[in-house]
């Protein structure tokens, strides 16, 4: 009980404290904006951007244990702090600042929504709000195959299906397309049980999974 009345006023303080970053951005005080992330940093994650910002997903999420458990919206909290930070650098058209943080923020927002069956809204909020920002570039083979598998936990087929051709594109060698195009196989095989109804809210109507399905086929006789 302690612990979530803890993470419900975490996540009530940051959302006020993040109106108020939005503010300065607005009035070009970026310095003061970037000293009021790193406060929240220390308070409530025990450290500063600098640290952050050098860690690995995994080593973060190692710090955010409490015990054996994380809290997923303990983690889309701090993947929120590293999306204010890359706006505040956008203000300042720093592009590498801006990519490296969406990128980090980006694979704890999946962490925190792999955490759940039914993940939380904040972390689809947030995944829909990077997806936008890193629209034009080409995102790491990681982060695709797993908003392949976030798209499909979601319901939302469609997307999954073009996040499955994503990476097979970018397969770097054979071994690696025949097991994209095993799990994609796999894939359709789940949809083709489930309702109409259910597909068409998730945009892959059933008459199109025949031919993603006949798609892949082809491009695993290619390979």
């Amino acid at each position: 009980m302690f612990q979530r009345d803890y993470i419900l006023r975490m996540i009530e303080q940051m959302t006020e404290i993040v109106a108020t970053i939005s503010g300065l951005k607005r009035q070009h005080k970026q310095a003061l904006a970037f000293d009021m992330i790193d406060d929240l940093l220390g308070r409530y994650f025990r450290m500063n951007s600098q640290l952050l910002n050098t860690l690995s997903e995994k080593d973060i999420l190692a710090m955010l244990k409490l015990g054996n458990f994380i809290d997923p919206e303990r983690i889309v909290s701090l993947a929120r702090l590293l999306k204010e930070e890359a706006d505040l650098y956008e203000s300042l058209h720093r592009p590498e600042e801006i990519y490296k943080r969406h990128i980090k923020a980006f694979q704890l927002a999946l962490a925190a929504a792999e955490q759940d069956e039914d993940p939380i809204d904040l972390s689809r909020d947030l995944i829909e709000e990077l997806s936008d920002a890193l629209k034009h570039y080409r995102l790491p083979r990681e982060i695709t195959e797993r908003l392949f598998l976030y798209y499909e936990k979601v319901g939302q087929y469609s997307k999954a299906e073009d996040q499955l051709f994503d990476v097979l594109e970018s397969a770097p060698n054979v071994t690696e397309a025949e097991r994209i195009i095993g799990e994609g196989i796999q894939f359709y095989d789940r949809l083709l049980v489930k309702d109409n109804d259910v597909l068409e809210r998730g945009k892959l109507p059933r008459s199109e999974l025949a031919e993603g399905l006949a798609d892949l086929g082809s491009r695993h006789f290619k390979h």
